[in-house]
Order: C-alpha cells, then sequence, then structure tokens
C-alpha cells in the first residue's frame, strides 16, 4: 500500500529542511533504540530530529499496520458506523490517518499522546488532510496511564502504545479503554514475541470483560499458538523517497510484522471461519493453508480439483480470513 497523497506530501515539506546525513543519523539512533527495547518511545525521542525520524521511518509503518487491521474490521463489521476514533497514545496521528481512509462516516477525532512535539508535527501533518474530521481532530496532552476525561467514542485504537507501558500498568489501561469503548477496541502491538504477549493478555482480558472477538481469532478459546509460536501478520508499505533516504534502503517497500487483537460491544460481527497464519505454500495441483479454525490449528490441502476452493486459494495471503464452508 501506499500512504495517502496529502500525507505524503505533508511529511516530504516537514522534512525538506533536515540535512540527510543528520535525519540517517537520527533514524539510526531509533532503530538501535527499539531493537533493544530499552525504553518508552518519548525517551528515544529526545531532539526534533528524533521526532523526524520517526515521522519518515516510523510513521508510515504504523499507518501501513493500523489500515490493515481497520480494514479487516470494517470487513468483519461493515454496518457498525463508526462514526468516531479515539487514539490512546497517538503519536503522530498514524492510525488516524488510516481510520480516515477506511470509516466513511468518520465524524470525530480523539486524539491523546504525551509528547508535545509529536502533538504539534501530528496537528501540522492533520492541518493538509481533506478530511474535515482530521483538520478539527481534538488533540489532548496526557498520558494514557493518568485518568484522562474523554467520553465513549465508537472505535478506541491503541497503535504501538500497549507496549511502552510496565506490564502493571497494561491491564489498568486496557480496562480504561474498554470503559470508554462504545463500539469496538482494536489494539495494535510489534510482531515481536513480546508483542504478542502484549495482545495476548488485552485479549484475555477483555473477552473475561464480555468482549466478543472480531479478529483476527476466528474463536474466543486461548490462542494455540501459545507455547510455540506466536500469532503475527504483515503489511507491506511501498516507501517514499524520504523513507528510502532515511534508512538508507534501496529496496522499495518495507514489510511491517504487527500482532493484534479486535474486541466488540455490538453482536452484528460477520465473523470468519479461519485466519491463514502462514503464506499459503502453491504447488502445481495444489495448495496447502495452515489455518487457526474455531477448533484451532489445522492443516488443510485445496486441490486444483476443487476449482472455486482453489481459485480462493491462489488469490489468499497469510492473515487472510478463509471461510471453509465455501470449500
Amino acid at each position: 500500500m501506499q500512504l495517502p497523497f496529502h500525507l505524503r506530501a505533508a511529511i516530504e515539506e516537514e522534512l525538506a529542511s533536515v540535512k540527510p546525513d543528520a535525519l540517517a543519523q537520527a533514524a539510526a539512533e531509533l532503530s538501535i533504540h527499539y531493537r533493544a527495547n530499552e525504553a518508552p518511545r518519548n525517551r528515544a525521542i529526545a531532539t526534533a530530529t528524533h521526532a523526524q525520524a520517526y515521522l519518515a521511518t516510523r510513521l508510515p509503518a504504523t499507518f501501513a499496520a493500523a489500515h490493515s487491521v481497520l480494514s479487516e474490521l470494517h470487513q468483519r463489521m461493515p454496518e457498525a458506523g463508526f462514526a468516531s476514533l479515539l487514539d490512546l497514545g497517538a503519536g503522530q496521528g498514524a492510525a488516524m490517518w488510516a481510520a480516515a481512509e477506511v470509516f466513511d462516516e468518520l465524524a470525530k477525532i480523539t486524539l491523546i499522546e504525551r509528547d508535545r512535539n509529536l502533538i504539534q508535527m501530528g496537528k501540522q501533518l492533520a492541518e493538509k488532510s481533506a478530511v474535515a474530521a482530521m483538520q478539527t481532530a481534538d488533540w489532548q496532552h496526557g498520558n494514557v496511564e493518568s485518568a484522562f476525561a474523554v467520553e465513549p467514542h465508537d472505535v478506541v485504537v491503541m497503535a504501538y502504545a500497549l507496549g511502552e507501558l510496565k506490564p502493571p500498568a497494561q491491564l489498568s489501561v486496557i480496562k480504561r479503554a474498554w470503559q470508554i469503548t462504545a463500539k469496538t477496541l482494536v489494539i495494535i502491538e510489534p510482531g515481536t514475541t513480546q508483542g504478542y504477549a502484549n495482545v495476548m493478555q488485552a485479549r484475555t482480558e477483555l473477552i473475561q470483560q464480555g468482549a466478543q472477538v472480531v479478529a483476527p481469532c476466528p474463536h474466543a478459546l486461548p490462542c494455540p499458538m501459545q507455547g510455540r509460536d506466536w500469532c503475527h501478520f504483515s503489511a507491506r508499505v511501498e516507501r517514499a523517497a524520504f523513507h528510502r533516504r532515511a534508512k538508507a534502503a534501496t529496496s522499495a517497500y518495507e514489510d511491517e510484522k504487527f500482532s493484534y487483537f479486535i474486541g466488540t460491544k455490538l453482536d452484528a460481527v460477520n465473523a470468519t471461519e479461519a485466519r491463514i497464519v502462514r503464506h499459503p505454500k502453491i504447488f502445481k495441483g495444489h495448495i496447502n493453508l495452515e489455518l487457526c479454525a474455531r477448533d484451532g490449528l489445522e492443516r488443510t490441502t485445496i486441490t486444483k480439483s476443487n476449482k472455486e476452493a482453489f481459485r480462493r486459494a491462489r488469490k489468499s495471503a497469510w492473515g487472510d480470513a478463509w471461510q471453509t464452508d465455501e470449500e
């Protein structure tokens, strides 16, 4: 996928005055920080150049993951009418841009972020949007660990924010987020073992709170991948010129790995029967799919003799829903 035109143009304008060497150095420092998983994001973004490097390198990846997850939500609940969005730990607003792409009915947006520099940068980006709700979005300076006054919103998103909290704080924030969720809560974390563990903790708590599972799981049972593997997916985003410069990258795209969970207070969920949890293995006369189904993990072979299922399987990818009853 590509970044929206207005977002890409706004980022290019923001980065126009930054020296390429300084941007690349700051991007490298951010990369070292995230690989080491040493501290919350706000401690890594120590200077304005770090914030610009974050904008160039992490915002596109966060947008891609959020767009993929919110598109899945829209597909599972097309008639839910998500008119308001609350983004907890919003950063520079990547999830907001993704939501505006997915939900045409979006009319109200609230974002809570603890870093004032990121808020200012996020506001400047949003001013360049063609979406009225983004231009008038309510940016609030605050820490999601603290009590904050906000009314319930249709969709509450925590994208790459839960893992920045210490474990004791994560559960309390999840509970608070669920309280102010009018319809659906979305949790997105890096596609690492720790990111998956954070998502699983949120999933367990939300199911105990009565959440209906929307995605990616086709069931509310304990995750069958625990102890042997971890559930994660991938979103591919095209690298703009500023993205390649900041990372000194030659590839035209980047694959962002992420784990996620969507829980809802509504009943109208177009639930999937299974989820493809590995890249399909395509052979001449058959395709092997590894699925997370309603009874747990299973492998299935789609043969060419089943023309319709084989056609669907050839078009399917890791992370896609799979309707077994259509075979």
